[in-house]
Order: C-alpha cells, then structure tokens, then sequence
C-alpha cells in the first residue's frame, strides 16, 4: 500500500478557509472564458511554428493543433507535460513519479529523441541525448497562451532532432498579464502546489510580470504497491517584461531561475538552473520584419551514483520575413549555438564520459519560400543547413503545398526530410559493456504527409492526417566485435497511420473534442544488433474531453482516454518482462467562481483504477485529486 499522504499544515488549512469566505471581486483583465472561442475563431488562431511567420491554423501546410492556456487551465493542468495529455495525436504517458515519456509516431521513452520543445523562442533539447528533462520544464501556468503542437517533421524550420514532431510553448505578454494572482492547492499526489504572480507597468510603454511557485510530488508505486520513494519537488521564480518602442518596434527580455530534489531509495538527486532571454522585433514596413533573439542557459542535475553534469548553451537567432513581388513571402534565418559541458563520473558509478568536458557548437541557415500559385493555393520550399561539430554538414529540406477553396476547408500535402544529429551518449559514454563511437552517423527520416480540415457540419470541425515515414541508419549497439560494444548506425525502418479528430460545439456553453490515432511502425536490424531503437508506442489511442459550463459559476471538465497495450519492448527498456497493459482512464474536474475574483477547483484523476501501469515495468501511477483555490486582485 501506499504511504500516507502528508496533510497540510495547520497555517496553510486557516488560509485557505478564509480565501474561501471572500465574497467581494473585481474581474480581472487578462482572462476570458473558455466557451467564448467560436468554431471560427478556433479556425482563426495565429500560428508560427511551421513556417516562423504569423499564418491561420485553418490554412497551415502541417498537422498542427493548438491548445490554449484557458484548455490548459481549465482541465487542472499542474505542469507542461500533463497539459500535453490534451493534444490529439501525441504519445504521452508517465514512467514514474518523476519521468515522463512524449512524442508523437513513435520511439516514445523517457529518453525520446525526435521531438524538437521550445519554450519562448528557447529550445529545452539538451546535447546529452537529444532530447528533455520534463521535470525541469516549469512555468507559471496562467502565464500560458498557447502550445502550438506539430505532429511530423519540423526540421526544414527548427532544425535537427525535430523529427516527428515540435512543441512550441508560447506565454502570454506581460501586458496581458496584469495584477496579481496567487494559486494554492492541495492532493494526495501532487502535495502542494503554491504560486504566485504580479504584473505591472514600466513608464508608458512598457509591461512586466514576476512570479514564484513551488511544487512537491508523493512517490509512485512499484508493482507490489509499496512506495518507490521517487517524491520530488521543484522551486521556480521568473520574469519578463515587454516594451512596445517607437516606430512598432517590440523589446522582451525574461528569465527563470529554478532548483529542485529528486527522491530515490538511496540519495537524492538534484537540478537546478537558470535562463535569460532577450528578443527584439523590428518592422521594417508594413510587409517586412526583423526579429533578433539570444539566450543564455545554465543547468546543473546530479545523477545519484553515476554521474553530475554542468552545461552552459548560448543560442542566437536572427529571422528575417518580407514579400517579394505579390505572390512570394520569404522567410529566412542564420542562427549560432555553443553548448559546454563538464560530466564528472561519481565514485562506484557505472557510467563515464570520455572527454568528461566538451564543447559542440552548430552554425544554421534556413530559407523558405510560400508561392502563392492562385487565390486558393500555396506553394512551400525550404530547408535548414546545419554545420555540426558531430557529423558536419546536414541539409533538411520541406515541400509543401495547400489548397483553401474557402475559410473553413484546407488540404495539404507535404514531403520532408529530418535528421537526428548525434549526442554525447552515442559518441562519447561508456557504460554496461558498450561505448560510444566517433563513427556513429545521424539519424534519417523521410516523411510523406498529407491532411484534411474540414467542416462536418456548422458546429463540428474536422482535421484527419495520414503519414508515412521511412528511417535509415537507426541506433543499435554493434556486437560483432569484442567487449565494449560501439554503438552503429543499424537499423532502417517503416512507420505510416492515421491521425483524426473533431472539434463540437453543440452551444454556447460547451464543446467536445474526439480524437483517434492509429500507428504501424515496423523496424528491422541485422543479428548483431542489441539495445537498439524500440517499438514503444500503442496502436491505437483514442481520447474524447469536454467543457461544458453549467452555470455562470459554475464549470465541469472531463477526458476519457484509451491507450491500446505497449509492445514488449516498452517494458523492456526499464527491467524486462511483459507488455504494458491497455488501459482507460477517466479525469474528472469541477471549477466553481465563487466571485469573480476567487475560483475553487477540485480535478480527480485516472478516477477508474486505484492505480495502473503507462510506460515500463517499474512503477504504477496512483488515481489521484488535486483542489485549488485561485484568487486574483
């Protein structure tokens, strides 16, 4: 059984019964309600994650979704990556109290690699193994506007590792983000969540924000139901401020500063770190802009018993768009990163890196062009170059076309290739009786796409996608030879399905979202290849979520999801034995306005089982409920 919970201190029950007693309320400016947003307007949403450029949703040349931050909000989100459970088509599954495993079509683990996430305009990849340290990624969440969500290649725009997919986190301007807001919550797996933000103006053009929060997690369960002792937390403040210039010209400037604990059954671990960020947006006319954009990351995380690595990566990035004639909009882009690194094995540890410090630093280029080849058909042609310090030059060009007969009704077709540039863990680890290898190239993908959106009536949107993608020079580990192993360029394989969903808004105070997705992905590798890429991801996974608002207080939310089971290997990957069963599990969320100013929610989640496996043979997740009280003044 699992451990007690903690209860909240005696101080933290008195304060929370006397925000429920007030009564008296002045709306705040920078919320809206969910239920406003039309089946047009939703069809209407700006995006820039596929081409850099602001462009409708409704006419992208991409499988693209977008969820709001009032969607985020609403269903009781507590982090970045349990928001994501929302978007149709990804992968999404938590291996413990403190991992989880995303992406989308496939070779989905806590150590995905395919999948490029940017936050503001600052890229989460890390050059450890190519991928994200969720428990990392934190912001204040009514700070979010927006995630913008590409399923399929993204590298032709945002460079290597976009593979399958990109996440684009956008957060709200500091002008739309006014006054204050204190947040403080309670449940039996995320213990207590506190934080707190105020915004406020500098001079006449200018806005700023500045926030703190914290954040404990209880264990997970192992599989005989005792506590695997895997409780975390994780401490943030950050800023930003937003000048609006002379002439149209934008200046933003932010940063984050965090430091956490992550429990294990010896000694704990730690993380900490921090960022800043600066942008400035210069309109050079009315059809040309200029956008200039550095940042500086720092973090630190202690592996307990292994290893303890330290990294500083300075990025910048210079995008430039304008019209050419009436029927050519050019984007393009150089950008700069230096990544170092210093990773210092730790007594009796299995793991080394050879050298323990290094430095890799990548040069980019990217250019693109939209034709417009007639009123309803757009024409796209790009690549990225990248010069690696790994594998040198890589060119990952795009084609894509899309045809709008009207607003509400785009198809679109796509061609692109995508590389997976290598890491330190494929170049330079050694660990179990295998080592990395200066010989071992990147990854290829090359991805056929093609997409509907369409109305199925006047209050149902439709999007449906199918893909199929083939992969060349896959990861495995060599072992023709003699002890260490090296890690190879191996393996090839095939992926191809079906990704659908549609939007209902029956009225104006509900809507529904279906979504399916089907994956076929098969993959080959010759005998002497071990501990290669694997087939993580469930065929069949299906969600449908709901808002309906009962009252003008008064609000219900609901996610049924279903994951079809994970093949064997997903169970390998973090002990061996059988496939991870499927499962369907049922959230379940009530958000009352006491007043205007003061919101009481209460979110149940996986309400049907006591507690089920999603990714790996180690641990269980536990049904859980979480209460907030959020007050705004």
């Amino acid at each position: 059984m699992s451990e007690k919970k903690n209860q909240p201190p005696a101080a933290l029950q008195l304060l929370l019964g006397g925000l429920l007693s007030l009564t008296t309320v002045v709306a705040p400016a920078d919320e809206y309600d969910l239920t406003e947003l039309s089946i047009e307007d939703l069809a209407n949403l700006v995006v820039t994650s596929v081409s850099k450029k602001e462009e409708r949703q409704q006419s992208a040349a991409a499988a693209i979704y977008v969820l709001t931050g009032d969607e985020i909000r609403a269903h009781g989100a507590t982090n970045i990556a349990e928001a994501l459970r929302l978007v149709p088509g990804l992968s999404v599954a938590r291996s413990d109290a403190q991992n989880w495993a995303i992406s989308a079509r496939g070779f989905n683990s806590a150590l995905a690699d395919k999948m490029e996430v940017v936050l503001d305009g600052r890229s989460l990849y890390t050059p450890l193994f190519s991928g994200v340290f969720w428990d990392a990624q934190s912001t204040f969440i009514d700070d979010i506007e927006r995630i913008e969500v590409i399923r399929g290649p993204g590298a032709a725009v945002w460079g290597a590792n976009a593979v399958n997919g990109v996440i684009n986190i956008v957060t709200r301007s500091a002008a739309d983000t006014q006054g204050n807001i204190i947040n403080l919550g309670l449940g039996d797996e995320v213990k207590r969540q506190m934080a707190a933000r105020h915004g406020g103006r500098i001079g006449e053009s200018g806005h700023y924000r500045v926030y703190a929060q914290g954040t404990d997690y209880d264990d997970s369960l192992d599989l005989n139901g005792n506590s695997r002792s895997d409780a975390w937390d994780l401490a943030q403040a950050g800023f930003r401020s937003d000048w609006q210039l002379e002439g149209g010209d934008g200046l933003t400037l932010q940063g984050d500063i965090y430091d956490g604990t992550l429990g294990t059954v010896s000694r704990d671990g730690e993380i900490s770190g921090f960022n800043l960020l600066g942008r400035w947006q210069h309109r050079l006319d009315n059809q040309s802009q200029l956008s200039l954009q550095s940042y500086l990351d720092h973090s630190e995380r202690l592996f307990p018993g292994e290893f303890e690595e330290e990294r500083d990566t300075l990025d910048v990035e210079l995008v430039h768009n304008f019209m050419f004639g009436s029927r050519h909009e050019f984007v393009w882009g150089a950008g700069f990163r230096h990544s170092s690194d210093q990773i210092d094995s730790l007594p009796g540890g299995s793991i080394s890196f050879a050298p323990d410090g290094d430095t890799l630093e990548t040069a980019s280029l990217f250019v693109q062009d939209e034709y417009r080849l007639n009123e309803h058909t757009q024409l796209t042609i790009g690549t990225k170059i990248e010069e690696n310090d790994f594998t040198g030059t890589e060119v990952q060009p795009t084609l894509r076309i899309a045809w709008s007969p009207d607003n509400q009704r785009t198809w679109w077709g796509s061609v692109s290739r995508a590389v997976r540039t290598p890491n330190r863990l494929d170049r330079d680890v050694t660990i179990q009786g295998f080592t990395g290898s200066d010989d071992f190239e990147s990854e290829v993908a090359l991805s056929v796409e093609s997409g509907y959106r369409f109305p199925l009536a006047t209050d149902v949107r439709a999007d449906i996608t199918v893909f199929f993608t083939d992969y060349k020079d896959l990861r495995a580990i060599n072992s023709s030879g003699l002890p260490p192993f090296p890690v190879d360029n191996l393996g090839e394989g095939e992926s191809w399905g079906v990704e659908a969903s549609a939007l209902w808004i029956p009225g104006p105070r509900s809507r529904w979202l279906f979504a399916y997705r089907y994956l076929d992905l098969e993959l080959e590798f010759p005998a002497q290849a071990i501990n290669g890429q694997l087939n993580t991801d469930p065929k069949h996974q299906a969600f449908v979520r709901g808002h309906y608002e009962l009252s003008d207080r008064l609000d219900i939310t609901g996610m049924l999801r279903y994951s079809d089971e994970l093949p064997e290997e997903a169970g390998s990957l973090v002990g061996g034995g059988d496939p991870v069963p499927s499962y369907t599990e049922l959230n379940l969320g009530l958000v009352y306005r006491v007043s205007p100013q003061l919101e009481w929610s209460l979110h149940g989640r996986d309400l049907l089982h006591d507690s089920h496996r999603e990714f790996g043979n180690t641990a269980e997740i536990e049904r859980s409920v979480f209460t907030q009280l959020k007050w705004r003044f």
